[in-house]
């Protein structure tokens, strides 16, 4: 009986250490997994949420987590989806599911386990558990990442957390673009501003050194023109956002032919 009981608890002490290990195993996979997620999405949500970026970014998730589709929205419409249900799930269309609208509208993160409270109208969608987070920017619900699962590919609270995090890092990244957006044109308009206050001066400089010329250097006065009006027209075509070096040496030169003279 003593020996009966000893195997028993032997047997009960392994089996438990067992499952222990391989929810440790489990769960550093589903880390590993996060990390590489989060590597590989970054660089695409550098340049905002579009169509373009949303596709890119669900196809890396899909391929990483052990779920029936991935799919990503604005705030009205399927930007991406990835997986089971790209029948009826299309972007480019208005989102159909109510849990979808619901974390729009609330800003909270669910997780389903139950096709009705999905609230997808399709007869045949085969989402039976369903993960839903908000993406935000700006202090605004700009739309979702959604993680479903099916029969085959059940979602647990693992994901549930894993999801979570990828919509905080993704909403992270489109605010740093917002901002960057914003520090962009700063400074334009700072170094317009700048350019406001310096070119009256210099423009001023410049003729009374042409109307001096105009006495005693008729022509040195035609050239001095001719590179004063060169300077201000590309000085003031606000339009250019690239400059050609070849037209940047230009510029230079006629100011600096303006200021030896």
């Amino acid at each position: 009986m003593l020996i009966g009981n000893g195997l028993g608890a032997a047997l009960f002490i392994h089996v438990v250490r067992t499952i222990s290990e391989f929810r440790e195993r489990k769960e550093s996979t589903q880390v590993h997994n996060l990390f590489d997620i989060a590597n590989n999405t970054v660089r695409y949500l550098r340049d905002g949420l579009d169509k373009q970026t949303a596709q890119a970014t669900a196809k890396i998730i899909y391929e990483r987590m052990p779920v029936a589709a991935v799919s990503i929205t604005d705030a009205s419409q399927v930007l991406a989806h990835v997986g089971q249900g790209a029948d009826h799930h299309l972007p480019g269309k208005p989102y159909i599911t109510k849990s979808t609208k619901k974390v729009i509208v609330t800003g909270k993160a669910i997780f389903h386990r139950d096709r009705e409270k999905i609230g997808c109208d399709h007869g045949d969608c085969p989402f039976h558990s369903g993960v839903i987070v908000p993406l935000r920017k700006g202090g605004e619900i700009v739309g979702t990442l959604k993680v479903y699962g099916s029969r085959a590919f059940e979602l647990n609270r693992i994901q549930y957390e894993m999801v979570k995090g990828l919509g905080d890092l993704f909403s992270l990244q489109l605010e740093l673009k917002d901002i960057e957006v914003k520090d962009r044109l700063l400074a334009v308009a700072e170094i317009k501003h700048l350019q406001a206050q310096i070119n009256p001066h210099f423009l001023f400089n410049s003729l009374n050194t042409i109307a001096s010329f105009c006495r005693t250097a008729p022509e040195k006065a035609r050239e001095l023109i001719l590179d004063l009006s060169l300077y201000m027209r590309k000085n003031l075509d606000s339009s250019r956002g690239f400059i050609r070096l070849r037209d940047e040496l230009e510029q230079i030169q006629s100011y600096l032919a303006i200021e030896k003279a």
